[in-house]
């Protein structure tokens, strides 16, 4: 096997801060990495938190890389970080954005999650690409995206180069893997679980979030929608407000 000659940029960095014996499972989306989170990591470390929030695979390092993997090494990394975080913590909770989210549903179906937090969901994704990209991996490795950021983060420009301004056909092909996984999952989930979506979101359709909250089996469930939000619900203009949200949904769910 040829290894590809990159390092994980710093912002890409695995968080992990050790508090208390409630422990935090923090799992970012597709071609993200854990500086996703960084609007949430600081309060839950502030309230005495465990936090960790683990790198999968193939992100925070190069497209090189990132062509090197699949949905099957996304998920068992998010699954040893789980087995790390329980060994350190008497309490798990799980929060997934985007692609995390659709793990977090599927370790879910199995682990014992008390509490779910399930951003922007991606059990359904939206655009033709993604739905061609099983046909299309048979021919590109790798397509332009049309997508540009400007961003004063020389680190975070990098990974618009890197990742964000192509489309990858067989990790997309493997990001739907997850999606399907998430949806078969998600009748045997009974973690207290909230939902929370951004009314403005062109890549991960309302739709994702409307199924996990009527299919999901437990009972105690709460859905949030946020009308002026898009994908990047922890990062957008009510990244404050949905910040709060989750903090007042953990403290008043024992």
């Amino acid at each position: 096997m040829k290894l590809s000659t990159t390092k994980t940029l710093g912002i890409c960095q695995p968080i992990r801060v050790q508090g208390s014996g409630t422990g935090f499972l923090l799992l970012h989306g597709y071609t993200g990495c854990p500086y996703s989170f960084r609007n949430l990591v600081s309060p839950l470390i502030e309230q005495g938190y465990t936090v960790y929030a683990p790198r999968y695979p193939g992100h925070g390092t190069n497209g090189e890389d990132f062509l090197t993997t699949n949905w099957r090494d996304w998920l068992r990394a998010a699954q040893d970080a789980y087995y790390d975080l329980s060994a350190i913590c008497n309490t798990v909770h799980t929060i997934g954005f985007s692609m995390g989210g659709a793990i977090s549903l599927v370790l879910a179906s199995s682990l014992n999650i008390k509490k779910l937090v399930l951003i922007a969901p991606a059990l359904f994704i939206s655009g033709w690409k993604i739905k061609l990209s099983s046909i299309l991996s048979l021919f590109f490795k790798k397509l332009p995206s049309g997508y540009f950021e400007e961003s004063p983060i020389q680190e975070y420009q990098y990974l618009v180069k890197e990742y964000l301004s192509y489309y990858w056909p067989s990790q997309a092909s493997s990001l739907l893997k997850l999606a399907r996984l998430a949806r078969q999952s998600v009748g045997r989930v009974r973690s207290k679980t909230l939902i929370l979506a951004g009314a403005k979101d062109t890549i991960v359709p309302m739709k994702a979030a409307k199924f996990v909250y009527e299919r999901i089996a437990t009972v105690e469930k709460t859905l949030e929608i946020f009308e002026d939000s898009e994908h990047d619900l922890l990062n957008g203009p009510q990244s404050e407000q949905v910040v709060n949200t989750i903090l007042s949904w953990l403290r008043d769910r024992s």
